[in-house]
């Protein structure tokens, strides 16, 4: 029987959830949650032992917080050859745009999203952070099977509904996703084409924050949707409160590890 851990690591704590029970019931149950300073993961107060049972394989999914994390929309050339000449036309532009020292920074292409084009969404996180990640996985006996940026999973998991959305809201012909995370919030904006850009904010959890962002967000685009897990609630617009809705992307079979994310949609609240 194999056993599966999600960790969800933002730029100051850390969360585990542990998927484990037979194929055809499946669990998932929370693994501790602690602090982290950037420095030790191995202080988290997290549950990584085997859950009482002797598993023939324990799986580790890592979800990046945006706070840990760099984002931008690629315009990629045409005629490169594979997803290697690929990714090192992304991370080239990153570099370029953003200043970064490549041996520093782990560059890595959207796999899950659009074939990529001009929009293609790249993300980097720093060689320190995988690296705590590979021992935290050795150290465990867990087999490291993907480290994912947390917003674009979101944003993946919405991308069709807010594509269809923007190709719909003429004259404008733009929508938009707020992506709130513990300690940051990312903007993904698109047009009938497709991606145009991606945007992370840092916050503390001020009050009227995600109000005042959708309002700013409103003033471009046709329609305008948030995602913000539960606890952060006192974050979210008195007006879309009452507007939550599961779409069907966020049913187990398509998300079995951190679900508690509502949509809302907030165009008339932001207008």
């Amino acid at each position: 029987m194999n056993e599966s851990l999600h960790l969800y690591l933002s730029g100051g704590g850390a969360t585990l959830r542990r998927e484990h029970g037979l194929p055809w019931r499946r669990r998932v149950t929370p693994a501790g949650q602690g602090g982290w300073d950037g420095a030790d993961l191995g202080a988290a107060a997290l549950d990584l032992g085997p859950a009482g049972r002797r598993w023939g394989r324990r799986a580790l999914h890592v979800h990046l917080g945006s706070a840990l994390c760099r984002f931008m929309v690629a315009a990629l050339p045409a005629g490169l050859r594979d997803d290697a000449e690929r990714q090192a036309a992304a991370a080239a532009q990153m570099r370029l745009h953003l200043g970064l020292d490549g041996a520093a920074w782990v560059f890595a292409l959207d796999a899950a999203g659009a074939p990529p084009g001009p929009g293609t969404l790249v993300c980097t996180v720093h060689q320190a952070v995988m690296g705590q990640l590979r021992r935290l996985a050795d150290t465990n006996g867990l087999a490291l099977v993907s480290v994912r940026p947390f917003a674009a999973t979101v944003w993946n998991l919405a991308r069709s509904a807010i594509l269809d959305t923007a190709a719909s809201s003429a004259p404008a012909a733009s929508a938009a996703l707020i992506v709130v995370e513990d300690d940051a919030f990312t903007l993904f904006a698109c047009g009938a084409g497709g991606l145009e850009t991606v945007s992370t904010l840092g916050h503390r959890r001020e009050p009227g924050l995600i109000d005042r962002e959708l309002r700013r967000v409103a003033l471009g685009a046709g329609s305008v949707h948030l995602a913000m897990p539960a606890h952060l609630d006192a974050m979210a617009p008195a007006a879309a409160a009452g507007a939550l809705a599961r779409p069907a992307c966020l049913e187990r079979e398509y998300y079995a590890d951190f679900r508690d994310l509502p949509f809302r949609a907030a165009r008339e609240a932001a207008a």
